[in-house]
């Protein structure tokens, strides 16, 4: 038998193991879900006459949206942060639980499985900027939306980094620090924010039954209602590229009044 070089015969050797052991990962896997999926069928029929639903908090800024909302940006806190792997980190339970790739979920876990831990240092300048540079009382959320995202929607899954909640007070906080002049024309830049994944996620998963559409128009002025309800669509026209290329191959689009 032809031997080949050192380097070369390890690399046929390695590249040939990779779907063997992606398979027999990818079999273990699925024994695990269906095993789960036993139990919690079992534990579904256990509590379905003691188990309510949680309610929903309002949800909590960390240090880095903290930062990100003193600064009005995105800031590399790479000399602040040692990053620590969540090991646990369950996809069924988070926004991408629609995911069913091997591979797609894989890289999801490579990408979002990370848990930050800051140094005493940046904690403290961050906190002392962040309560220099933010109202003390940010614009207060009505309780009749945060009553509806409770009982009519369901933010309970985990978002890309942190709660959904998390995400989307963020949003909201935001919006009200740096987005002083409202194109709407209602005042309700925020709210928009807030809201703004009500209706639908770019990985499918929908928070809100279209059933009670009628009930979130009435707790809306007209022009937020159109921008909440456009969201799902046009996330998808920007992650399909092709509204960026009729966008770039327009000749008028400094003209452009509306979508």
């Amino acid at each position: 038998m032809m031997k080949l070089p050192g380097s070369m015969d390890q690399s046929l050797l390695l590249f040939a193991l990779v779907p063997v052991v992606w398979i027999a990962l990818f079999e273990r896997r699925k024994k695990n879900d269906s095993r789960n999926t036993v139990n919690d069928s079992t534990t579904t029929k256990n509590d379905t006459t003691t188990k309510k639903k949680p309610s929903v908090t309002l949800g909590e800024l960390d240090i880095r949206r903290k930062s990100q909302i003193a600064t009005g940006r995105a800031m590399d806190h790479r000399h602040d942060t040692m990053l620590y792997r969540i090991n646990d980190l369950d996809l069924s339970k988070t926004i991408f639980s629609s995911v069913k790739s091997p591979m797609a979920r894989y890289m999801l876990r490579q990408q979002f499985g990370w848990y930050p831990m800051w140094s005493d240092a940046s904690v403290a300048r961050i906190l002392a900027l962040y309560n220099e540079q933010v109202p003390d009382s940010p614009r207060p959320i009505p309780p009749e939306i945060l009553r509806f995202m409770n009982e009519e929607c369901d933010f309970r899954v985990e978002h890309a980094d942190g709660s959904f909640m998390d995400h989307l007070r963020w949003c909201h906080d935001f919006t009200h620090c740096w987005y002083k002049s409202d194109a709407l024309g209602c005042d309700c830049a925020p709210l928009v924010l807030l809201l703004h994944s009500i209706t639908g996620v770019g990985t499918n998963f929908f928070p809100m039954k279209a059933s009670s559409l009628p009930k979130l128009e009435a707790l809306l002025p007209p022009a937020a209602f159109k921008q909440v309800v456009a969201f799902p669509t046009f996330l998808r026209f920007l992650k399909q590229r092709s509204f960026i290329r009729d966008l770039q191959a327009s000749s008028n689009i400094s003209q452009i009044q509306s979508v």
